[in-house]
């Protein structure tokens, strides 16, 4: 080696911890993706219940300054984007991936999670409409493993040339059929993810540094931005601020079958901005993984005493100068704090990774993990399906419950779980 030169990282492998996180994200939001466990329509069976009312009040977002646990369920999908993307994009660079290969499959990446949270929120009046997303997400199934052939060009066209002919197809159709998207706009977490994944990428650099260093400076440029506006009131204000005018912008210059209405809980297209950040935090992370694969244990602390002094400078030091909690518009006193609470969720899961008792239950959430993307979009679309036939099935046992909505949400994530651990077992992940 020359003189000076750093030895390449060894490929750690597949990280457990990593997929567990991921699985923790998906158990608590496929069971009901408008609120864990059904939690707030228990709360509303039961209006006299102090118990589920305060359980609920923790399964609903807040109006708009504060947090619940609710809130930081998307934080914490974000955060762990982040650090597969460290793991996948560094592992790539290690065995000789190119700087525009790399971009090309962010690129492609990107618009299919766009274009797939369009797809998510739009009107469903035919079975063409209800089978598009998924006809996206067969694109991500191992289709070079299966028919590869050990032909390196033909891999390639399975793996790029196959889902951009798919994705195009369907934005083609987009494009001709506006008015079958509905009152659409850029919200969905997943066309919020698309929309940061490929900034992020272009951010992430090399090393610890940089991406922190990156993703403090977007924090920065994010406050400016809301300081410099001329709002008619406080620069965070809901309805009034540059992310807000951003959109009025934008959907006026877009086709559309309906006119813009701001959304009522505030998101707005630009929120992916300081999603970036979230991200970069945990490109981050994933590259200390990546690092200390040897050693995980010994990172739990450190882990964990950065995420408790991220969590009090974001509710406590920025909130008290001015920039409140607000998780619809990503404020930095947001990101710092929901920060802190992925650095102590990340900490926790690799504190278990060693504990007897916990070992089960990681692996179960690492079967979650395992399929995160279709389980969100099949409990998105079609979470009815699994409960309507759990009705037919158990008849007035079931939906005569005064604890129905619960095991419904019980129901679904044990068949959820179930089906992810049949694939699991068969080694299909679909992936973007």
């Amino acid at each position: 080696m020359h003189a000076g030169a750093q030895p390449a990282q060894p490929d750690p492998g597949r990280i457990a911890a990593v997929d567990a996180l991921r699985g923790l994200v998906v158990l608590v939001l496929v069971p009901h993706v408008y609120g864990a466990f059904g939690l707030h329509e228990m709360a509303r069976l039961h209006p006299d219940s102090g118990p589920w009312a305060a359980l609920a009040n923790q399964a609903t977002h807040v109006p708009w300054e504060g947090a619940a646990l609710w809130d930081l369920v998307m934080p914490l999908f974000v955060f762990v984007v982040g650090v597969a993307m460290a793991l996948s994009v560094d592992r790539r660079r290690a065995a000789g991936a190119t700087t525009w290969s790399l971009l090309a499959h962010a690129a492609l990446r990107s618009l299919m999670l766009i274009v797939l949270g369009l797809l998510l929120v739009a009107p469903r009046r035919t079975l063409f409409d209800a089978l598009m997303p998924y006809a996206l997400l067969a694109t991500g199934l191992p289709w070079s493993r299966w028919f590869g052939g050990g032909s390196a060009r033909r891999a390639a066209w399975l793996d790029l040339g196959l889902p951009a002919l798919v994705l195009g197809a369907v934005v083609a159709w987009m494009v001709t059929h506006v008015e079958r998207l509905g009152g659409y706009d850029f919200n969905q977490i997943l066309s919020q993810l698309g929309l940061a994944y490929l900034p992020a990428l272009l951010l992430m650099g090399r090393g610890l540094r940089t991406p922190l260093v990156h993703a403090l400076l977007v924090l920065a440029g994010w406050a400016v931005a809301f300081m410099l506006h001329p709002s008619q009131g406080a620069p965070w204000a809901q309805g009034d601020n540059p992310a807000a005018a951003f959109d009025v912008w934008l959907f006026a210059l877009l086709p559309r079958a309906e006119p813009y209405v701001i959304n009522e809980h505030g998101y707005h297209t630009l929120l992916f901005v300081p999603l970036v950040a979230t991200m970069l935090l945990g490109v981050a992370c994933g590259r200390l993984l990546r690092q200390r694969a040897g050693a995980l244990r010994s990172l739990v602390v450190p882990l964990a005493a950065a995420g408790a002094a991220a969590w009090v400078a974001g509710a406590w030091l920025l909130t008290a100068i001015g920039i409140p909690l607000v998780k619809s518009i990503w404020t930095p006193s947001w990101a710092v704090f929901s920060g802190g609470v992925c650095l102590m969720a990340l900490a926790a899961v690799l504190a278990g990774t060693r504990q007897a008792l916990a070992g089960p239950v990681l692996r179960a959430l690492a079967v979650l993990g395992s399929n995160a993307l279709l389980l969100y979009v099949i409990a998105y679309l079609d979470r009815w399906r699994i409960t309507g036939a759990a009705a037919r099935l158990f008849g007035e046992a079931l939906t005569g419950s005064a604890l129905a909505p619960l095991l419904n949400s019980l129901l679904v994530l044990a068949v959820l779980w179930a089906f992810a651990w049949l694939l699991d077992r068969s080694r299909i992940h679909v992936r973007f």
